[in-house]
Formats: structure tokens, sequence, C-alpha cells
């Protein structure tokens, strides 16, 4: 009932003002054949505060029953709330009316004889100022009321559910600001982090060639190998397929092929692993004998670090361990060093050093991969000789003064004969 509270607070106050002066009213004596309101300024301002409610109710009262009809006040709120309301409006209306009325009369001058005095009365007593004097009371009280206890509360708990709905809006505003702003950043951010954590670096067709070295006992696998070749066959998301040729000394060849998770183990015998890893990533679960007890430990690169091979820089993951483990009756200890490539993964060189620890058979062996080409990058190769091209010249020299000679020898042959 937005339409009739400022109404309703300015009759309270009115009305309120009103019944405040009759204190003041009482002992102000009435002169006969003059109107009341000209006879005291309080008589004038009681005049004229009824006017102005009259007034307030008679323009607000038009608008809410227009409002009502309209369906901009709810019909179901409460029928007898908005009977109420409208009834209660046409009597302030009425009080209003009947005390302005009243104080605009003139006191007719009867005079008679009380108790020895003479006074003038109304005779009989005003109409209009009984409904002035009981309405006012009457309806400053029902107004007080029904502000207090059920327009009041109405109003807070509407302006409380307006106030909720509003922080509810204000909130989900500040929320969709977060996610959008959310949202750009993933979209900004997570192809620069998923292009850094790929986790396939390798390509169908991509190709490492190693050359081997070998100090001390051979390994039987590598025993005369002179390079292996690593071929990446296929990729299906993070499972690589990979082709490793092992050409030896005598130009016989081994060719076998193998499939493996990046994400739960590397490419067979370390050649591929995940790429874009970093000092302290998991490569791979190695069981190891701890005395008579066998466990499995993660194994983490060490660090990142540069390299160079064959006259190219590479960012390189490194990765060094040692393991204990029997061999026959013996000990042994075996010591692997590794280096990756950070971008691709690929095995760039590996170091695999195998000694007995009580050494009574004195076995010892290394062996060495590493890299010295690949389809992945350029390669500086090894400088060629060109000494024999230095040899055309001195070889055109030699022959030029045998051929002098000759020459000269045959002239001098044919002068002695002369």
């Amino acid at each position: 009932m937005k339409y009739t509270i400022i109404s309703q607070v300015y009759t309270i106050i009115m009305f309120g003002t009103s019944i405040f002066l009759w204190i003041f009213l009482t002992p102000i004596p009435i002169m006969c054949e003059t109107p009341i309101y000209l006879q005291h300024p309080l008589f004038m301002l009681e005049l004229l505060s009824l006017l102005s409610t009259a007034i307030v109710w008679i323009v607000t009262l038009p608008i809410f029953l227009y409002s009502l009809m309209k369906g901009k006040i709810a019909k179901t709120r409460s029928i007898t709330q908005n009977l109420f309301v409208v009834s209660l409006a046409l009597a302030t209306i009425v009080v209003a009316i009947s005390g302005s009325i009243f104080f605009s009369k003139t006191i007719p001058y009867r005079p008679s004889q009380v108790d020895g005095l003479w006074v003038s009365y109304f005779d009989p007593p005003d109409p209009f100022g009984q409904v002035y004097g009981f309405g006012v009371l009457f309806c400053e009280g029902l107004w007080i009321a029904w502000t207090i206890f059920i327009d009041g509360p109405e109003r807070l708990g509407k302006r409380a559910r307006e106030q909720k709905r509003k922080e509810k809006i204000r909130m989900k505003a500040k929320v969709e600001i977060i996610l959008t702003v959310a949202l750009l950043s993933a979209l900004t951010v997570f192809p620069i982090v998923f292009a850094q954590d790929t986790v396939v670096g390798v390509n169908p067709g991509d190709w490492v060639r190693y050359k081997v070295t070998r100090l001390g006992s051979s390994f039987a696998w590598v025993e005369d190998a002179v390079w292996i070749e690593v071929e990446v066959l296929n990729v299906s998301d993070t499972t690589v397929t990979i082709g490793e040729t092992v050409h030896d000394a005598d130009g016989s060849e081994l060719v076998r092929n193998f499939s493996s998770d990046l994400l739960s183990s590397p490419a067979y015998y370390f050649y591929i692993i995940a790429a874009n890893l970093g000092s302290g990533d998991k490569v791979d679960t190695f069981p190891m004998w701890n005395e008579t007890k066998l466990a499995y430990v993660d194994i983490t690169l060490n660090d990142t670090d540069y390299r160079s091979y064959g006259g190219v820089t590479r960012e390189v993951n490194r990765l060094k361990y040692s393991y204990v483990k029997s061999f026959f009756s013996d000990m042994a200890n075996f010591t692997i060093e590794e280096y990756w490539d950070r971008s691709t993964g690929f095995l760039l060189e590996k170091t695999y050093q195998f000694y007995l620890i009580d050494r009574k058979l004195n076995l010892w062996s290394m062996y060495t991969l590493k890299i010295e080409d690949t389809n992945m990058w350029e390669m500086e190769k090894p400088p060629q000789s060109f000494l024999w091209l230095a040899a055309i010249p001195i070889g055109a020299v030699i022959v030029a003064a045998v051929a002098v000679k000759l020459r000269n020898d045959k002239k001098k042959n044919e002068e002695d004969k002369q």
C-alpha cells in the first residue's frame, strides 16, 4: 500500500497535532457572532490542519482505488485489509470536513443564566463538533494501530525481502563477473598450460639414431651393436608405439616394436617419456631391493639443464640413480644416468654402469647411447676430409714436373748425339 503511506503518516501527524492543541484550546473564551477560526491563531491552525488532511485523502483515495482496480495492488493480499483502508480513509475525510465546518461556524448569541452566570452555547450540541471530537480520536487510534501492527511490519518485511532480492541480484552479478573473469582467464591461460604440459611430444615418423659405445664387459643385447635407431610408429592419445632397430658390426639388424602409455610408464627402455616434465616429476616406479625386502620406489627427475648434441643446444631433463641387485652369487651395483629432450621427451643420452661390489670376478662394464642424428631438428654433420682435394693440384704439379724433366732429358740426349 505504497500509495497511502504518505497520507497515513500525514494524518497521524495532523490529527495528533489537533489532539495536542486541545490542551490549549479549552481555556480560550469563544465570542459570539464571529467565526471560531478567526477568534484565535490556534483555531486557525486547527482548521488548516483539518482542511489539508481532507484534501490529501480526497486526492489519494481515487488513486488507490484506481490502482486496486488495475491490479497494481495485489487484490489477494487481503480483501479485508483493502476494505479497511478505504473505509478508514473515508472516515478520515468525513472527520476532517466535519472539523473544518465546526471551526468555520459562528456561535449565535443565546444568553442563559447558569449558576448565576450569563453564558452562550450551542443549542442543541453541534453535531459537526461531536463528529470532529470523537472522530479525531477514533481515526488517530486506528491509523496508528494499522501502521504499527499491520502495514508497518508488512512494509518492513517487504523491504527486507526486496533488500534480500537485491542482495541476491548483486551476489549473482558478482558471481557472474567472477565466472566470466575465470572463464576468460581459463581461455587465455589453459591453452598455454596445456601447450606446456602436453603428455606426448612426438609424432609418427620422428626418429633418433644413437651411437653405441662400450667399455669393459659387453652387455648381451648390445654386445656387437654399432648404432640403434628408434622411430615413432604410432601415437594414440598417450600411447606411443616405437620401432627399435639394433645394427650390429657385421651388418645384421634386430628389429622389434613396443607400445606403452606415457601416463603409466615410459616407452620401452626409457626411449620416450612424457614431454615438458621438470625437476621432481615422476618418470616411473622401479622395484628395488632394500636388504632382503623388495620395495617399489618412484623415480623422479633430478633437474633440468641445457646440453649440446651435434652442435645443437637442447633443454634436457636429467635422471641419475643407482641400485644394488644380486648377480648370481654376488651383489652388483647398477648406476644409470639419462638425458631426455624436454620438449619432445625423446632420449638423447644414456650411460649404464655395472660392477660387482665384492669384485670377486672383477667384472665391470659400461655402455653409452648418444644421439648422433635425428629428423626432428638439424644436427651438424662431422666435417668431411678435404685432403683428397688438396692432392689434385699436388699430383698435377708432380706430373707436370715429371713431364718437364722427361722432356729436358730427351732434349739433352738429342743434343749429346749431335
